[in-house]
């Protein structure tokens, strides 16, 4: 304010006086200070909406997980199964056709072998079979041929000569006729006594062995002895989940091969549990069989199964139950079974499907 009364009071005076020159401009006076920010003006009014945008990409489709692969279901495209070990996906619909084929692409091989577990207690040595019979002794073979014979022995002193004779009488004495053809020689007086013998010659050496006759005919082989305990055939895994009714279902299985009378002992340690949110529900497990896989199963005697209670529970984390079981089997004839973990519903009726597991081991030897 005091700038501007002064300029006021200067423009007075020079309207008083004489018009002079114009003065040299006076330096320029300092900024003046910042004015206090204005009140806000109003808000104004909102905008027209922007145009939609396009729809975007359709997102892939999902795989509907359908378990381990069985011939006796019809799979449609995009059903998951597990087959040997890996992971396929349907392409289209398809049935009693497992995977690699055209109907099918690998989701997710399998993977590498894990390191080898430790070594397992050695088995207790199997009972020695009987001996076979002996065979039958073989012919004797030929005789060989003859030794060499021995060097004859020292020939035996001469025996002492017998007695001579006894001389005939002397003819009577005729008148010299010619002389007369030769008269016929005398008998030959008796032999003398045999003289002794003499002593034994030495014995000869010993003339070569004669070649070995031929080996005589084998004997009939003996009975084989009944076969050993094989090492044991042990399959591990789970179930994601799986539906129970009251028909025996099987969830895990493995192979094993035995002969005509041989027995089976298997073995099953597992853990069964039910997701949150589950229905109540009792469920039997048992050990079962089939003479091939997919075809019905029978169970390992009568009674021998374990019930499990799976209760809805409002916790994170849902109840499980230990599963062991234990049996033996002797299949009717010889060849390739199937030993497994069976399952069902203890109540009949209509079916119950719920998220469930099962992780353990099945072991069988024969």
């Amino acid at each position: 304010m005091t700038m501007r009364i002064t300029a006021t009071l200067a423009v007075a005076l020079l309207l008083a006086g004489c018009s002079g020159s114009t003065g040299t401009p006076g330096p320029t006076g300092p900024t003046g200070a910042a004015g206090s920010t204005g009140i806000p003006g109003p808000v104004g009014s909102t905008g027209p909406a922007g145009a939609a945008g396009p729809q975007g990409a359709q997102g892939a489709r999902g795989i509907n997980w359908a378990g381990t692969w069985s011939a006796t279901v019809t799979y449609q495209a995009d059903d998951g199964v597990s087959y040997q070990g890996q992971s396929w996906v349907a392409l289209r619909k398809t049935a009693a056709i497992p995977p690699p084929s055209g109907d099918w692409q690998l989701l997710a091989a399998q993977g590498g072998q894990g390191p080898t577990g430790a070594t397992g207690a050695t088995g207790a040595v199997g009972a020695t079979g009987a001996t076979g019979a002996t065979g039958a002794t073989g012919a004797t073979g030929p005789t060989g041929a003859q030794g060499i014979q021995g060097i004859q022995g020292i020939q035996g002193l001469v025996g002492t000569t017998g007695p001579t004779g006894l001389t005939g009488a002397t003819g009577l004495t005729g008148p010299t006729g010619p002389t007369g053809p030769s008269g016929p020689t005398g008998l030959t007086g008796p032999t003398g006594p045999t003289g002794p013998s003499g002593p034994t010659g030495l014995t000869g050496p010993t003339g070569p062995t004669g070649p070995s006759g031929p080996t005589g005919v084998t004997g009939p082989t003996g009975p084989t002895g009944p076969a050993g305990a094989s090492a044991p055939i042990v399959a591990a895994g789970s179930v994601a989940s799986f539906t129970v009714n009251n028909s025996w279902i099987s969830l895990k299985q493995v192979s094993i091969t035995v002969t005509a009378g041989q027995t089976v002992s298997a073995t099953i340690s597992a853990r069964a549990g039910v997701a949150s949110g589950a229905s109540n529900e009792a469920v039997q497990y048992a050990l079962c069989w089939a003479p091939s896989e997919g075809t019905p199963i029978t169970l390992f005697g009568t009674g021998n199964y374990q019930e499990a209670y799976f209760y809805n529970g409002t916790t994170s984390n849902p109840p499980t139950v230990n599963i062991s079981l234990s049996g033996i089997l002797t299949p009717p004839s010889a060849g390739t079974y199937f030993i497994g973990l069976c399952a069902k519903s203890k109540v009949g009726g209509a079916e119950n499907s719920y998220s469930a597991t099962i992780s353990g081991w099945i072991q069988a030897s024969n």
